[in-house]
């Protein structure tokens, strides 16, 4: 399994960051839980390349096999009680979410007395 970080948008910066994902990705999926809203959105980036092992393919006389070049995927989380927005970020693309984020984010939950 890879890697995901999360991410706290700053309120200041949240309708810029919606507007470049929206510029950037397309939305895939869409789920509800209670109050929060969960939405997959995908680089809409249709660059691919050639998988390394390709050569297996052409051995056996079948088309080569294709892959996104630095494939990127969000899951933006929000809450209908509040204000606040999430993003989950999957490959590269928190390249793209960092900007936007709320740097002390991370210290303030290491900070919350968890029993965990």
């Amino acid at each position: 399994m890879g890697s995901i970080n999360l991410y706290r948008i700053d309120p200041d910066k949240k309708e810029q960051c919606l507007r470049d994902l929206e510029n950037r990705m397309d939305t895939r999926g869409e789920k509800v839980l209670e109050d929060y809203t969960f939405t997959f959105l995908l680089d809409n980036s249709s660059e691919t390349r050639q998988v390394a092992w390709n050569w297996i393919f052409n051995e056996f006389e079948i088309p080569e096999a294709m892959t996104m070049v630095s494939p990127r995927a969000v899951v933006l989380i929000s809450n209908s009680s509040f204000d606040s927005t999430y993003i989950a970020t999957f490959g590269h693309s928190y390249f793209l979410i960092d900007k936007y984020c709320e740097k002390d984010f991370g210290i303030k939950v290491s900070d919350v007395n968890c029993p965990y």
